[in-house]
């Protein structure tokens, strides 16, 4: 037997010594048959050996074969041979005639290529074949390169530089997305809605919109998603994973770009800016939603009530007022909540909490947006208006109310009786008829009330009582003490001294609710405790 080398440097094939060669190509001498073209020898030879009881062999050599992308060869990195995965049964791999640039192609699918090695590798997304194994965390890879770029996440090593800004990155291909960034290429286009983007897979997942396709399914809820990071991300709901942690305080979180929103609170960056009213803010669906106001846009609409909204978490919100739904429990007195953010407000009624700050008077809130409605009171703003009458509040609440005094509208409804009114807080005093509930107590007398205008017109009877004290001891100047105390109506006697001041204003000077500054006899009285 004598080994005849072919054009190709691909296989060496061994004939029989009566084979010879010419210089367009094998001849044999026992049959006679004719020249076997070079494109084609791969085929005709192997039907040609088997003709005459011989098949033919093709003993592979590492010269001949590029180890770069051959399968179950010698891993350099890992010194070990990788699993010998099952081979499927495939045609020999047969150069295509048609096209002289791309003479290999796959007999699975239309695509051809320019060389048999990537030929090769292409072959393996159809059978599957992952012939490369990382001897760190074993997984395993269809081509070597890849796996190499997967070394790089456990050494770190980021090779690839942008040139512009400077910034590092573990791939090739990493690094031509990112320089669109700086050059505003989008070389991809949607071929139904024209939409262009700078990345091939932001294409494809884009294409799920118009398709609906959602090929990526979770395997504990069986929720599927459109995109792979999206189903990684909601795995995490599950496993309750929180791989990102902020390097300024102790909080993780289970994704990235929502660190990196939390990062923004330490910083104060505020990176996305209004292109109308220049209002800058740290999350871009933030300014989306902030657009909104200058748009009036309303996308995200209720199929319970056909009401809109210009947000998807609000949409969220008010559905639960038609399922009812209340997920959100105070952990201190188990009331449970629609919304988190009332969760939150309402748990500062048992920590006494105030974070909010007016900066003209210094008086604390609980909430901002009743900070927001006394910031009002000093700047006199009133924002919300009728638009039937075109009066203007300041709060847009009082502007609910007072439109249903145009559309009679009634929708609280007492849960004693039939009775119904327009506004909550009218609801709520008529139900203290049925409850008997009397909130408002007088400090002077211990009388309990359940309306407050009631309570105010108590009030006035003390005042009147108190104006001749004050009177008296106007003109007589003279100073009582707690040894001397005033004939005033009251439940128990007084504990402190009670100074009666000029021009009839009193103070208390050991009282813990001593007013900061003088106050009328009349207004005092009813609110100064007695011990």
């Amino acid at each position: 037997m004598a080994e005849k080398q072919f054009p190709g440097n691909m296989y060496a094939m061994q004939f029989p010594q009566n084979c010879a060669a010419s210089t367009e190509g094998p001849v044999c001498e026992n049959t006679n048959e004719k020249t076997f073209p070079w494109m084609n020898y791969n085929s005709t030879v192997a039907t040609h050996m088997s003709g005459i009881g011989k098949p033919p062999q093709f003993p592979i050599t590492s010269k001949n074969i590029p180890n770069s992308h051959e399968p179950n060869m010698i891993n350099k990195r890992s010194h070990h041979q990788t699993p010998h995965l099952p081979q499927p049964s495939l045609p020999p791999i047969a150069p295509n005639e048609a096209s002289m640039d791309k003479p290999f192609q796959c007999d699975l699918c239309p695509r051809q290529f320019a060389r048999r090695e990537t030929l090769i590798s292409h072959r393996r997304t159809h059978t599957g074949e992952k012939p490369f194994v990382c001897d760190v965390c074993s997984k395993q890879f269809a081509r070597r390169d890849t796996l190499q770029s997967h070394y790089r996440t456990h050494s770190g090593d980021k090779p690839f530089r942008c040139d512009l800004c400077g910034e590092q990155f573990a791939r090739r291909d990493t690094l031509q997305s990112h320089r669109r960034i700086h050059t505003g290429e989008k070389p991809f286009q949607c071929d139904v809605c024209q939409r262009q983007f700078a990345q091939r897979d932001a294409l494809q997942c884009h294409k799920r919109t118009h398709t609906g396709e959602r090929p990526f399914q979770c395997d504990v809820c069986v929720e599927r998603f459109a995109r792979r990071d999206t189903l990684l991300c909601h795995k995490r709901t599950h496993t309750g994973e929180k791989p990102y942690g902020c390097d300024m305080c102790p909080k993780r979180f289970s994704q990235r770009d929502t660190l990196l929103c939390h990062k923004r609170r330490h910083t104060g960056e505020r990176p996305f800016c209004c292109d109308i009213c220049d209002k800058r803010f740290s999350q871009r669906d933030t300014l989306l939603c902030h657009k909104r106001t200058h748009t009036g846009e309303k996308p995200f609409n209720c199929d319970v009530c056909n009401e809109r909204f210009a947000r998807r978490d609000t949409l969220q919100c008010h559905k639960r007022t038609h399922t009812g739904e209340k997920p959100y429990e105070c952990n201190v007195c188990s009331k449970q909540f629609s919304q988190r953010d009332t969760l939150q407000c309402h748990k500062r009624t048992h920590t006494g909490e105030k974070p909010f700050h007016c900066d003209v008077c210094n008086e604390n809130f609980a909430r901002r947006d009743t900070l927001k409605c006394h910031q009002r009171r000093h700047t006199g703003e009133r924002p919300f208006q009728c638009d039937v009458c075109a009066e203007r509040f300041a709060r847009r609440d009082t502007l609910c109310s007072h439109r249903r005094t145009h559309t009679c509208e009634k929708p609280f409804r007492c849960d004693y009786c039939i009775q119904q009114f327009a506004r909550r807080d009218t609801l709520q005093t008529h139900t203290r008829t049925h409850t008997g509930e009397k909130p408002y107590q007088c400090l002077i007398c211990a009388k309990q009330f359940a309306r407050t205008d009631e309570f105010a017109r108590h009030r006035r009877t003390h005042a009147n009582s108190t104006s001749a004290i004050a009177t008296s001891t106007q003109q007589t100047s003279v100073s009582m003490t707690a040894t001397a105390q005033p004939s005033l109506p009251r439940s128990q006697p007084h504990s402190t001294a009670v100074t009666f001041m000029q021009n009839n204003f009193i103070r208390a000077p050991n009282c813990d609710n001593t007013p900061k500054r003088y106050t009328p006899v009349s207004n005092y009285l009813w609110q100064t405790v007695y011990i």
